[in-house]
Order: structure tokens, then C-alpha cells, then sequence
């Protein structure tokens, strides 16, 4: 995903530090919004049951590529710290996901570290996507 689509990544990572609080809450409300409201409602018909489990199917690839979004903002303020900064996104990512792996196998603490690591940097995918939208005037002139 790094290698395909580097702009969007970079682009989420930079949100994901810049806003980080705004991130975990417009990925909890996404998700909330995506399982709690729309999946059970797409499911009481019939033609959207396949749409209710495309659509957790897609939350879930959403979720993984925010925690790869986020193993690269913490690649890349590991590798600031250490001064070895503009080693290249696939470098950051590499370590920053080594870093979340080691995280996730600490007993109790990767219940929490990966899931959260998913939301944060899913609601940063959306956040860098809402960004890009452009918007036109706020009112009709003729």
C-alpha cells in the first residue's frame, strides 16, 4: 500500500500527527457509525445483506491500512528522533510497524495498541480525504 499509494499515505500520516485527537474520534464515530447504525439496518433487506457485509468488509481494509498509515507516523518520528529523518516512507514504515508488532505482542497492551492504532489512523485516512474535497461557494451567485 506504501509503495502504490504513497501521496495518500504520506498525506494521512501527516493528519494523523497534526490532529491526532480528531483523528481517533472521526475513526470511533466511523466505525460506530459504519457497524452500529448502517450495517444493521443494510441487513434487515435483502438486496443489503451483501451490502451490509461489503461494507464491514471495507471498514476492516480501511482499519488495516490506517494501522499501516500509523506504523509510518511512528516510523517517521522514530527515525526524527534518531536523526536518521528523510530515509524514505517504506524505511518509516518498516519500523514503525516493528514497533506496533512489538507493542501488539505484549500481553493485554496489544488488545488495545492495535485496534487503536487502526481507528487512529483510519479516522486520519478520512480526515486526509475530507481535506482534499473541494468545495465550492458557499452560496449561489448567478
Amino acid at each position: 500500500a506504501v509503495l502504490l499509494l504513497p501521496g495518500p499515505v504520506r498525506a494521512a500520516s501527516q493528519e494523523l500527527v497534526s490532529h491526532p485527537g480528531r483523528s481517533v474520534a472521526v475513526g470511533l464515530l466511523t466505525w460506530l457509525l459504519g457497524l452500529v447504525v448502517a450495517v444493521p439496518l443494510l441487513s434487515m433487506t435483502l438486496v443489503g445483506i451483501p451490502l451490509a457485509l461489503a461494507l464491514t468488509v471495507a471498514l476492516t481494509a480501511s482499519t488495516l491500512f490506517g494501522a499501516i498509515v500509523a506504523g509510518v507516523a511512528v516510523g517517521e518520528r522514530l527515525l526524527l528522533a534518531l536523526r536518521w529523518a528523510r530515509r524514505g516512507l517504506l524505511l518509516a514504515t518498516a519500523v514503525g510497524l516493528a514497533v506496533l508488532s512489538a507493542l501488539s505482542s505484549v500481553p493485554y497492551l496489544g488488545l488495545v495498541v492495535v485496534p487503536l492504532a487502526g481507528v487512529w489512523g483510519f479516522g486520519a485516512l478520512v480526515l486526509a480525504r475530507l481535506g482534499r474535497v473541494q468545495r465550492g461557494p458557499t452560496h449561489w451567485r448567478p
